[in-house]
């Protein structure tokens, strides 16, 4: 043999050596990479409080999901921004409805509104949304519940109901929904 082949024969076996290893240390980093990912599956935020299907205070679940509950408690600004959003509008709160702020009216942006939803309660009072922070507030105060006898079927959107429907149906989500959808708004 030559001392050129050799060389080649070498330099082969090195670049074959090589390359296993770095494919080698690429299937472990991804095993490693997947268990890691798997563990974080299992326990996927560090809980400070213990939650329970029933716990309805934000502020708890705030404690183990701090940023959620951050872009939670910012609904309450009322700023108009390219995406939407509503300005507060000043307003003389009465017995029925004690609130002193609430969104601009889309019927007195659009009058159309009021013809398109005529006999309908949205022809009575149609207001820009709000944060989620005022969506149980905003709807119970309505003049649409003034108007109409609102189903609780309204509590879908406006109400973290799942607690609701738990006991409502004895602890089936199905028969809780049906049950609250038959009940008046005041009653759900």
């Amino acid at each position: 043999m030559s001392l050129t082949s050799n060389g080649k024969s070498y330099r082969w076996v090195v670049t074959v050596a090589l390359v296993t290893a770095l494919v080698a240390i690429a299937i472990v980093a991804l095993l490693v990479n997947i268990l890691e990912r798997k563990e974080e599956g299992r326990n996927p935020f560090y809980r400070v409080v213990e939650l329970a299907d029933t716990t309805e205070d934000p502020a708890l679940w705030g404690k183990n999901f701090p940023m959620q509950y951050d872009d939670y408690s910012r609904t309450v600004d009322q700023v108009r921004t390219r995406f939407g959003g509503s300005e507060s509008v000043p307003k003389t709160p009465t017995h029925v409805d004690p609130r002193s702020v609430v969104a601009q009216s889309r019927l007195e942006e659009d009058p159309r509104l009021k013809v398109m939803w005529a006999g309908y309660a949205f022809a009575k009072d149609f207001r820009e949304e709000r944060g989620h922070a005022f969506m149980l507030e905003d709807q119970t105060y309505t003049e649409r519940q003034i108007v109409a006898k609102q189903p609780g079927t309204c509590m879908q959107c406006h109400a973290s109901v799942y607690v609701t429907y738990k006991k409502l149906g004895d602890g089936d989500l199905s028969k809780g929904f049906e049950r609250m959808n038959q009940m008046p708004y005041a009653e759900a």
